[in-house]
């Protein structure tokens, strides 16, 4: 484990399994409080289920006083960070729910990235309600800047997170690409994804 700011930066394949469930529920309300809340199924469910997926190497983590304040997945040409079982999904979910989240899931975090042997995709950041704007994805960002050797970071953001895009911006990435929002992101409130870098200097 490392020490950012104040902050500790850990692995997550480095940390217990109470540790593990944490980083697997702040995950779940960041990104899946609306798809569950269509589906009619608990956060805790969402978890239970997506738990498997987790590549653990993949995941780094922001600990203050034992607790997860944030995540990041890192994907790079050796893989992406999840690993998803259709057949877990549907024990939980039920047979056509669980089938209809494998395939989205499956298109979403497990589609293949063309990235060169350089290069990292930086995706999956969230912070817990009650951690953010307290410094916690710079920290998780600047860890990776600091301690992988990849020459070029690539992430993804919509254009409506504009906090998220300004955060960016000072951590020195740029958009390089800009990807018109397809028919289903549309209703997810956004009309643009904007891809950016940064190189190392």
């Amino acid at each position: 484990m490392n020490r950012e700011h104040r902050y500790t930066i850990s692995n997550l394949a480095e940390l217990d399994d109470r540790l593990l469930n944490q980083t697997v529920q702040l995950f779940v309300e960041g990104f899946f409080k609306q798809a569950a809340d269509l589906m009619k199924v608990g956060l805790e469910t969402c978890a239970d289920a997506f738990k498997h997926s987790f590549l653990k190497e993949h995941y780094y983590v922001a600990l203050q006083d034992g607790n997860v304040l944030g995540l990041l997945a890192v994907s790079s040409r050796k893989g992406r960070s999840h690993a998803f079982n259709k057949s877990i999904l549907q024990q939980e979910f039920g047979f056509w729910k669980g089938s209809l989240v494998y395939y989205f899931l499956k298109k979403e975090l497990e589609k293949p990235i063309n990235l060169k042997h350089e290069q990292c995709y930086i995706e999956s950041v969230t912070t817990s309600e009650e951690a953010r704007g307290q410094g916690v994805a710079t920290a998780l960002i600047q860890y990776l800047f600091e301690h992988l050797e990849y020459k070029e970071f690539l992430l993804e953001v919509v254009d409506t997170n504009v906090s998220a895009f300004r955060l960016y911006e000072r951590l020195g990435f740029t958009v390089f690409k800009r990807k018109k929002a397809g028919f289903f992101d549309k209703k997810g409130g956004f009309n643009e994804r904007w891809y950016m870098r940064r190189v190392r200097g």
